[in-house]
């Protein structure tokens, strides 16, 4: 039987959200059996660095090795992705796209240039339906994997956390955006904590990555923090890969009040390593996430902001309840066994259904679709042609 080849081009050490969605992928795919190589479209991230990525950093190739591509990137980098990758691209027989979306609409400009792709791949329910608002070419539903690599556990010592606090953590990315990640609703609910139990030895811990990027927003992150005062630390530095891994393993709970999220790997990294998780109930999280595996936050749709989300012009987003965030987190405090209890069952559905081998068996039956429809187009154009008048003639 013929082993399946594909390559995945995109950013393979980066320390960012595409980077995490390109190195779960192609260990699903290895697990599922699929014989995948990577091509670092940029090689702007140093291979060395990245301490948990020795298996992508062995099946790096110069060039695209396969004729069907899987390009891990965003719709507004296809033009200089290819630019980069010239003559590879016309040699690729099938070429899929795994972009990111936040956005209940995905943006006409962007929808064109997934166009030149031969199909999308849409990491959550909620971004098929975006994805098919405006996108001409087939979409197809499969979710990322979650499996965290945790190479060594980190102390609270090694990050400066209470030692005995209850310790929620959330992390976000000013490359991101600030205000879908929502920082700002995460503090006020945790003030509400603060007031109703204020004998509670609680602490919120949030890693916020790359602030020089908006300096204005992250000056307005930190003001916002400082009320707080010591019960509240900031990770600002970048953090390597099994740093992240083990600060969301070793807190005792992770929240996200999220606006919107396509898929979410904060959450679900969370749930893998069984801890209780309060969220929004909006989005790409709703994949993995149910009312008996999270604390899932009511929520109103309202405008997304000027400015606050490129071609946000016109879209809606999630404005999470703070009341019933913070009663989850008063709920998780007074009561951590039960916390504890919600996270046994969180992490045994992540496992189940988001495993590497179960995502990668997902992608590897849509390559076999994809194998199996390319046969049948060679076999139809080997078929002689009849000629009908001569069949009837006879």
């Amino acid at each position: 039987m013929h082993r399946t080849r594909v390559t995945l081009v995109g950013h393979p050490f980066a320390p960012h959200g595409m980077g995490e969605h390109l190195r779960a992928t192609f260990r699903a795919l290895r697990t599922a059996g699929v014989d995948a190589s990577v091509r670092d479209v940029y090689a702007m991230y140093d291979p060395e660095a990245h301490e948990t990525a020795g298996d992508l950093r062995r099946r790096l190739v110069p060039r695209i090795d396969a004729d069907t591509a899987i390009f891990v990137i965003n719709g507004d980098e296809r033009e200089d992705a290819f630019l980069e990758l010239g003559a590879e691209v016309g040699r690729v027989r099938h070429k899929i796209v795994y972009p990111a979306w936040e956005l209940p609409r995905y943006p006409e400009i962007w929808a064109r240039e997934l166009e030149h792709y031969d199909e999308v791949w849409a990491a959550s329910r909620f971004s098929v339906d975006a994805f098919a608002k405006t996108v001409r070419i087939p979409v197809h539903h499969l979710p990322l994997p979650c499996h965290p690599i945790l190479t060594r556990q980190l102390s609270r010592r090694h990050f400066g956390i209470s030692e005995t606090a209850y310790a929620f953590v959330f992390f976000f990315d000013l490359t991101s955006y600030i205000e879908r990640k929502n920082p700002f609703a995460l503090l006020s609910a945790f003030a509400k904590v603060r007031e109703a139990r204020p004998l509670a030895d609680v602490q919120l811990v949030i890693k916020a990555n790359h602030k020089q990027v908006d300096p204005a927003a992250f000056t307005r992150f930190m003001a916002a923090v400082e009320p707080l005062g010591r019960s509240v630390r900031v990770l600002d530095r970048t953090l390597s890969d099994n740093e992240v891994k083990s600060l969301v393993a070793m807190g005792d709970a992770f929240v996200s009040m999220h606006r919107s999220e396509g898929f979410g790997f904060g959450p679900a990294e969370a749930m893998y390593f069984g801890k209780p998780v309060v969220a929004t109930a909006y989005s790409g999280n709703l994949d993995y996430m149910t009312p008996d595996t999270a604390h899932l936050v009511p929520y109103a749709l309202v405008p997304v902001g000027e400015g606050q989300y490129p071609h946000g012009e016109g879209q809606v987003w999630a404005e999470p309840d703070v009341e019933a965030a913070a009663a989850h987190m008063i709920a998780l405090v007074d009561d951590p066994a039960r916390g504890r209890a919600l996270g046994e069952r969180a992490s045994a559905h992540v496992r189940t259904h988001f495993s590497l081998r179960a995502a990668g068996l997902r992608y590897a039956g849509r390559l076999e679709q994809i194998a199996r429809a390319r046969a049948g187009a060679v076999v139809r154009r080997a078929e002689p042609r009849v000629d009908e008048a001569a069949r009837t003639t006879a």
